[in-house]
């Protein structure tokens, strides 16, 4: 469905930029075969990251967001 998409909207899916990420429970993703962990795009092979970062946010636990944030607050003396 996704590659469809792409196709039909014309747009262009770059393999080297492409970054992979789970989010859910622990007990949840721990049901996740290996085998099907990884996700491939035309000749890549995506494996799974524990941060990505999307249209200048960082997703994950929100913990690195968070720091990466207040780091640079306190860089330019903002008050938090």
């Amino acid at each position: 469905m996704l590659f469809t998409s792409i196709r039909t909207y014309r747009l262009q899916l770059y393999e080297t930029k492409t970054e992979l990420i789970w989010f859910g429970s622990k007990n949840i993703l721990g049901k996740v075969p290996e085998s099907e962990r990884s996700l491939t795009v035309g000749s890549a092979t995506v494996q799974p990251v524990a941060s990505v970062r999307d249209l200048g946010v960082q997703l994950d636990a929100m913990k690195e967001h968070v720091s990466k944030v207040a780091s640079i607050a306190v860089s330019t003396n903002c008050v938090v």
